[in-house]
């Protein structure tokens, strides 16, 4: 799998046009102000016909998770904090986890490359297994 920079949600839509021709599954990470039923990905999406379902009949931020993870688009935060407060955005949510980490790793980079440097020292609370066909 490929984790790829689209640079921001306003950029994504070219990226899906680009996938959809090629038969190419895609699935997003997007921050609480992308998952906004008025921002610029819910409208480059729609435009594409990408939604298959209804939409919520409300704004309530989970009745929207849901109809974004029902096409492929992902979301962490339980506000989409699009009224200024930063509450959404994915530096938001990682500073909730671990603000220590967040800081020193997250200096003088852009959010993709935080989230990922955050990533790769933040304990897997999970347990894989491997199978071994």
């Amino acid at each position: 799998m490929a984790l790829i920079d689209v640079g921001g949600d306003k950029a994504f839509g070219r990226h899906v046009e680009f996938l959809d021709a090629f038969s190419i599954p895609w699935a997003a990470i997007a921050d609480g102000p992308a998952l906004h039923p008025t921002s610029d990905l819910y409208q480059q999406l729609k435009d594409h016909g990408s939604f298959s379902a209804a939409e919520p009949g409300s704004v309530e931020c989970d009745a929207w998770k849901e109809f974004w993870a029902a096409h492929g688009v992902f979301g962490v935060d339980d506000v989409f904090g699009n009224d200024g407060s930063m509450a959404g955005e994915s530096e938001a949510h990682l500073k909730r986890l671990d603000p220590e980490l967040l800081s020193r790793v997250g200096k003088g980079r852009s959010e993709p490359r935080k989230g990922a440097a955050f990533a790769g020292e933040y304990p897997c609370r999970r347990t894989f297994q491997t199978s071994t066909r």
